[in-house]
């Protein structure tokens, strides 16, 4: 949608460029024989410019014919190449580049994630689990330990021997379940290449929290523990 908008407004620019430009040719081109053969009047100024200014059909013999009885007349048709076919024009390829890269990407990675739980769902296969029913700490750990499973997440930059430290972190408790879908984007969060977001600064203040509620359990929920200099609320 973004994208869809950035060109359309584009669009309206290279438009709006036409319509100014052909305004000015036509005031230019009257009593200008030569020249309103090409600039008779608005339309055919705009049509002009379009062919011959933009898509470059035979620029050069028009410059030239109108360029023989007015020479402002060429020089602005010059200007209006290099505002129109070397500044919109190339900003809209520009554009148009920019959002097929992203469409690409955005596709290679659901080809990725899509792969990624194909081979995952084999495995748990192969270890009696089932992707229909939710996973335990114990059974997550079961999975990840299994070679195959480890070199699917480290062909995606999961970093698999990392990924044991934030077993406690995606299980709070041992009691904690989850969805195979839920575990998916848990797991392809901590991505190394990820880049960090205001949620993960957030995470990972709740999880110091959590850690220090550990080592002291005699703190009472609402209270403030200071951290590097700053009140950390539980």
């Amino acid at each position: 949608v973004v994208a869809m908008r950035a060109v359309f407004f584009s669009v309206i620019l290279l438009v709006l460029v036409l319509y100014v430009f052909g305004i000015a040719f036509t005031q230019l081109a009257r009593d200008n024989p030569t020249a309103e053969v090409h600039f008779a009047n608005i339309s055919d100024s705009m049509t002009t410019l379009l062919l011959n200014g933009i898509f470059l059909d035979s620029v050069s013999d028009v410059v030239r014919e109108i360029g023989k009885d007015n020479l402002l007349l060429s020089s602005l048709f010059i200007g209006f190449i290099l505002v129109a076919t070397l500044t919109v024009m190339n900003m809209l390829v520009g554009i148009l580049v920019e959002v097929i890269s992203v469409i690409a990407s955005v596709e290679k990675e659901q080809l990725l994630v899509s792969k990624v739980q194909s081979k995952l769902e084999e495995v748990m296969d192969l270890v009696s689990l089932s992707p229909e029913n939710d996973l335990t700490q114990w059974e997550f750990v079961k999975l990840i330990q299994q070679p195959e499973a480890a070199r699917v997440l480290q062909d995606v930059g999961v970093d698999v021997v990392g990924l044991f430290d934030f077993v406690g972190v995606i299980f709070p408790t041992i009691d904690a379940t989850l969805t195979f879908q839920d575990l998916m984007q848990v797991v392809l969060s901590l991505r190394g290449n990820n880049t960090a977001t205001v949620k993960d600064l957030v995470d990972l203040r709740k999880c110091i929290v959590a850690e220090i509620g550990r080592f002291n359990p005699s703190e009472e929920k609402g209270t403030s523990v200071s951290v590097a200099g700053k009140d950390l609320f539980t």
